[in-house]
C-alpha cells in the first residue's frame, strides 16, 4: 500500500501540489491529474 499525507510540491514560485493526501491499495491504478 502507498499512503501519502499532506504532500506539497513547488516549481520555483509556482505551487504544483498543496495538502494532497491519497492511499493506493496493492494492485490498484491511481492517477493524479491537474492543470
Amino acid at each position: 500500500m502507498l499512503n501519502v499525507d499532506q504532500i506539497e510540491l513547488h516549481y520555483g514560485a509556482a505551487i504544483a501540489l498543496r495538502g494532497v493526501s491519497l492511499k493506493a491499495e496493492p494492485g490498484s491504478v491511481t492517477c493524479l491529474l491537474g492543470r
